[in-house]
């Protein structure tokens, strides 16, 4: 069985127009806190859990790289819910058989995600970071392993290699405090590469305050063995 998940806590995040659409073999899930005021359908379950941590940010980290600690489930899906993901994109992506990460749309590495941290948020985590890793390997290694974006991603139960990535990712994010700079800190002291998946998915991947009912026509190439899934209208 897969779930997909999302996390919502107060002042972090918001439903909008989440897609939830009905899939055989596919429960959905939304963690919150007991503050957040929710409106859901009626096949989506709900899960509350004090805020304890008491930052909404870290509450939402926790539980996006955490799920598999308080859910019993084969598979699962994250998807930020502030992201409308088609339906047969879904259809897609649950289809694969192995954990992964999804190449980041923009920026390839994290030299230019610290640079573009420090141009639109006005925060600075060059020497930061750079102080979590050995300096003989910044050159070499750490700044070009391949950025991800973590708004969607997906793991098997079973997959525990992968399971200790996100456990380090949550513990590097208390520290960093951006995710994506946590991931590459975990894997490079892990030595771990993860699966890819390309860039293209986020050709089909909208934010709620930029969506406009499109048609999608183009096709998308997702899957090994060059499978094409042809993209519908949705809205």
């Amino acid at each position: 069985m897969t779930v997909i998940y999302t996390v919502i806590t107060n002042q972090y995040d918001s439903l909008q127009q989440f897609n939830f659409a009905k899939l055989k073999g596919i429960e959905y899930i939304v963690i919150s806190d007991y503050k957040t005021l929710l409106f859901v359908p009626s096949h989506v379950k709900v899960l509350r859990f004090r805020n304890s941590l008491g930052d909404p940010e870290k509450f939402n980290r926790y539980y996006k790289f955490n799920a598999h600690r308080y859910l019993d489930y084969e598979k699962f899906l994250y998807i930020d819910a502030n992201l409308n993901v088609p339906t047969e994109l879904i259809k897609i992506i649950r289809l694969k058989s192995y954990s992964y990460f999804i190449e980041h749309p923009f920026r390839s590495n994290i030299i230019e995600e610290l640079e573009a941290i420090e141009k639109y948020k006005n925060i600075q985590l060059f020497d930061l970071v750079k102080s979590e890793v050995k300096t003989e390997l910044w050159e070499s290694k750490v700044k070009n392993i391949e950025l991800t974006q973590n708004s969607i991603f997906c793991y098997l139960k079973s997959d525990k290699e992968f399971l200790r990535l996100l456990d380090d990712t949550y513990q590097n994010y208390l520290k960093l405090r951006r995710d994506q700079i946590a991931l590459i800190v975990a894997r490079y002291r892990r030595d771990y590469s993860p699966y890819m998946e390309p860039k293209d998915i986020w050709d089909f991947v909208t934010k709620n305050d930029h969506l406009s009912g499109n048609l999608f026509s183009r096709y998308l190439k997702v899957l090994k063995g060059q499978i094409r899934y042809k993209m519908t209208k949705w809205n």
